[in-house]
């Protein structure tokens, strides 16, 4: 094993990456270790996607991820180009989600760049990714306090929200909702 002996910063310049700003630029910049510019490297940056909770702070009673579906998720190659005289190049995230996601993900990034030796150095880091621009939130009354189950042949009152990709809300129409009894 062989230790970093590169600083690699790679930021977004925002706290959550969304399908709805695929463009954002990232801002890629290499150093040596003791200070001095990393020039002309190779470097390559790959993201994988995984489930995560979907979550948004004025709705946290709400459950916005789907159930039924699964995501699973390969590594894609976002960035394979040499970095500039300066140490820096842009990235942009341009993810693909292939399967339809249960909700919000985990955007996991792994950057590596490459010494003229042919030594890298890696750095690692995760960022939520939204992969719709709206969410749809339920709020199901609380079911009895021993089991949780909702009981038939009564009234209840579900309250439904819908969000953009930062949880502010917004107005959607056409939203069909069933709710089926198990």
């Amino acid at each position: 094993i062989m230790p970093n002996r590169l600083k690699i910063k790679l930021d977004f310049g925002s706290d959550k990456l969304s399908v709805t700003k695929k463009d954002l630029p990232g801002n890629l910049e290499v150093k040596w270790l003791h200070g001095a510019v990393a020039r002309n490297l190779n470097a390559k940056v790959e993201v994988t996607l995984s489930e995560t909770q979907t979550t948004f702070k004025k709705f946290e009673d709400y459950n916005f991820d789907d159930a039924a579906r699964n995501f699973t998720s390969e590594a894609q190659m976002i960035f394979d180009s040499d970095i500039n005289n300066e140490g820096k190049a842009i990235v942009k995230p341009n993810i693909n989600v292939n399967d339809a996601a249960p909700g919000m993900l985990k955007a996991a990034f792994k950057v590596r760049v490459f010494e003229q030796g042919g030594a890298f150095s890696v750095d690692q880091f995760s960022i939520p990714y939204s992969p719709y621009s709206s969410y749809v939130g339920m709020k199901l009354p609380e079911g009895n306090k021993f089991s949780g189950m909702i009981q038939t042949d009564t009234n209840h009152i579900v309250k439904i929200v819908t969000v953009d990709s930062d949880g502010k809300p917004v107005s959607k129409s056409k939203l069909k909702v069933q709710v089926f009894k198990v």
